[in-house]
């Protein structure tokens, strides 16, 4: 099987990647935790994908050159921010 240019034999060479984006919208960062990017990994890793990393830029993360991270598939969880008003 091929993806994106590389040859991929199993689902255990597919290298997966969760993004939690930062939003400067957020009053409080701990009240809307990435259950949906969690899940996904949780469903991945049931099915046999191990190569799974997740980056939480809520937190301290923070990613310079977004072109550096080396994955096949990437996934970005969004909400709707809330704010003050």
């Amino acid at each position: 099987m091929t993806r994106f240019g590389k040859i991929v034999r199993n689902k255990k060479d597919i290298d997966i990647c969760l993004i939690n984006p930062p939003s400067p919208f957020l009053i409080n960062k701990q009240v809307f935790p990435p259950l949906g990017l969690l899940t996904l990994s949780a469903v991945f890793k049931q099915h046999g994908y191990n190569n799974i990393q997740f980056i939480d830029m809520l937190g301290e993360i923070q990613i310079q050159n977004p072109q550096e991270i080396e994955a096949d598939i990437f996934f970005i969880y969004t909400n709707t921010p809330s704010s003050e008003y």
